[in-house]
Parts: structure tokens; C-alpha cells; sequence
């Protein structure tokens, strides 16, 4: 995978940029009629760049849905994401049990995809045709399909380590979000920029011999994940019983 330079450099960047343009533009404008208290679902297209402990931090193709629900300044944002690997990434676990690779050893993984559900609190503080939003939430992450790279001794050897990779693969996150949107009455054109917590390193325990055991440890993923994406969200009813905003 590419190289880049300081996603979270250019997530503090864009989210600067966002406030002082949206800003400076509220401040020409009066506030729009718009239905504010509104249902929204919408799609959206970007790119995820993470790391691994055996790759660099590089990016893939990201697509998803939203749920959104407005309210005045603040608003809930529903979200399932997926990163397309477009090819085979890879990553290591390290085995604690006997296995081939035997016990001691780094087993490599490989993947394709990474798929994220969140949820998130959004602070809406301009109101305005373009407006920045901001927002905190909860995440889980997950590996899809975690799977061994040979090679292995035995069917029993590829079970055992592919069994460690997926409960490994998937880890809750905090993350964050600065984005801006074109919002005119039911229809919202919108970019964001997005982070996620780095995965924890994670033990998996199983009994060996009677005995809780730890047989594996790791994490796929390495440090924090960002996605830069845009889209469209689209007004399908009302949030709450209420008035179209005035003037």
C-alpha cells in the first residue's frame, strides 16, 4: 500500500478549513426556509487509509450507507461502511499454542475488506445554506474474513489459526468527524473527514488441558484509521412535529 503523510495532520486541516468557510459564508447569508427536523438516508464514496504491522499505512476504496436525523443544531448520524481491498492485504497474529507455525511464532493473515458500523453525536453550531457539522461517536471495526496464509501442516493447524485471526479482527473504537454540506430543504450534499482509535491489542483465551490458556495475541489493524468520503442525503419524513424554520 501508499504511503501518506499524517492523515490526522489533514483531518485537523480540513476540519479548520471547513469552520472558517462555512463561517464566513453564513455571515453573507440569511438562513434559509429549510426543513430542518427531518429524516435523511443517504450513500456515500471515498477512500480508508489504515495500517498493519506488516504494511504501511495505505488507502482503499470505501462506500456505505447513513442514516441521519437533524434537530435543530444537533443531529444523530448512523453509519455502515465498507473499505474494498481491490487486493490481497496482510497483516500477522501471534500464536501461543502449538500450531504451524508453531507455538511462538507470527502467523500470516490476509484480508480483503474492513467494515465499519458507527454511530455518532453531530453538533450542527452554523446554521446556514453550507454549513460545517462535527461530530463523536462509537465504532466497531471489523476484519471481514481473516484468513491464514500458508504454510500449514494441516486442515487442524489452518482452523486454529483462522479461528484466532477473527476474534482478533474485530475491535471497538471511539472516532470523530469534521465535514461540510450543501443543505437545501430535503437534500444534503455533503464531505466529511473521519477517524478512528487504533485497534487494542487483543488475548484470546481457550482451554488447553483443563487450563485457561492464552493462545494467541494481536491486533490486524495498527493505529488510528481515517476515511475521507462525500455523498448525498435525502429527506424521507419528518424527525419530530414541528414548523419549517423562519427567518
Amino acid at each position: 500500500m501508499r504511503s501518506f503523510f499524517r492523515p490526522a495532520a489533514w483531518m485537523a486541516l480540513t476540519a479548520t478549513v471547513l469552520s472558517s468557510a462555512a463561517t464566513g459564508l453564513a455571515a453573507q447569508q440569511k438562513v434559509p426556509k429549510i426543513a430542518d427536523d427531518q429524516f435523511y438516508v443517504g450513500g456515500l464514496g471515498g477512500i480508508l487509509i489504515f495500517e498493519t504491522p506488516t504494511q504501511t499505512r495505505g488507502a482503499i476504496g470505501l462506500a456505505g450507507g447513513q442514516a441521519f436525523v437533524s434537530l435543530n443544531r444537533v443531529g444523530l448520524l448512523l453509519q455502515v461502511m465498507e473499505g474494498f481491498g481491490g487486493g490481497a492485504q496482510t497483516s500477522q497474529i501471534f500464536q501461543t499454542a502449538a500450531a504451524s507455525p508453531p507455538a511462538g511464532a507470527l502467523a500470516p493473515i490476509g484480508f480483503h475488506d474492513i467494515r465499519i458500523y458507527n454511530a455518532m453525536l453531530i453538533a450542527r453550531p452554523v446554521r446556514s445554506m453550507i454549513e460545517p457539522y462535527f461530530g463523536l461517536g462509537l465504532a466497531l471495526v471489523q476484519v471481514v474474513n481473516p484468513s491464514p496464509n500458508g504454510p500449514f501442516a494441516s486442515q487442524a493447524a489452518v482452523d486454529f489459526t483462522q479461528s484466532l485471526a477473527q476474534r482478533v479482527g474485530n475491535f471497538g473504537a471511539g472516532s470523530a468527524l469534521a465535514g461540510i454540506q450543501f443543505h437545501l430543504d430535503r437534500i444534503a450534499i455533503f464531505g466529511q473527514a473521519q477517524m478512528f482509535t487504533a485497534a487494542p491489542k487483543k488475548q484470546v483465551f481457550d482451554l488447553v488441558n483443563d487450563t485457561l490458556t492464552v493462545t494467541g495475541e494481536g491486533s490486524l489493524l495498527q493505529g488510528a484509521t481515517f476515511g475521507f468520503s462525500a455523498g448525498i442525503r435525502i429527506g424521507i419524513g419528518g424527525a419530530r412535529s414541528s414548523e419549517a424554520i423562519k427567518e
